[in-house]
């Protein structure tokens, strides 16, 4: 079978766990992902939980009636942090450049990894391939970045 470039990258524009396994190859290439079956259930989860953002006719962003909550209640080092405050949020300002998200962290130093992880990857080749979202030079700090669209990724912890 002949892999085809343009196939995967519409594959990861609409299936969160795709674009997730290969966001994580290319943030991390000399650390391969070993999938399992905890990751893709959190990567259908999220993929359900997007849904409640479908773009109407009029372009504006509706929201369905579907609950948002999620609990990810899992050990330390099981890549949750990476596919819902990294991954995902990229996912989602790739899809919809006009979100506007807010990440909380337990604290500001990890926050502020977890954002420029997600710049990272936003600014990646992968990432700009797969998308046409590109991040606004001018509002980029550590705490936020901000898309062209005006959308954005705001990085806070719960003592700030």
């Amino acid at each position: 079978m002949k892999f085809d470039r343009r196939t995967a990258d519409a594959l990861y524009r609409v299936s969160f766990g795709g674009f997730a396994y290969a966001a994580y190859n290319a943030l991390f290439p000399n650390s391969p992902l070993v999938p399992n079956w905890h990751i893709k259930c959190i990567c259908y989860s999220l993929e359900e939980m997007s849904r409640q953002f479908e773009t109407g006719r009029s372009g504006k962003l509706a929201t369905r009636a579907v609950s948002n909550d999620l609990v990810i209640n899992l050990p330390p080092r099981l890549l949750k942090s990476f596919l819902v405050s990294i991954a995902w949020v990229a996912w989602m300002l790739g899809r919809n450049p006009d979100l506007q998200i807010v990440c909380a962290s337990y604290s500001e130093d990890l926050a502020h990894k977890f954002s420029r992880d997600c710049r990272v990857l936003m600014e990646s080749h992968f990432y700009k391939r797969v998308f046409r979202t590109r991040l606004n030079p001018r509002k980029s700090t550590e705490t936020e970045f901000e898309t062209t669209k005006r959308g954005f990724r705001l990085a806070t912890s719960i003592g700030a």
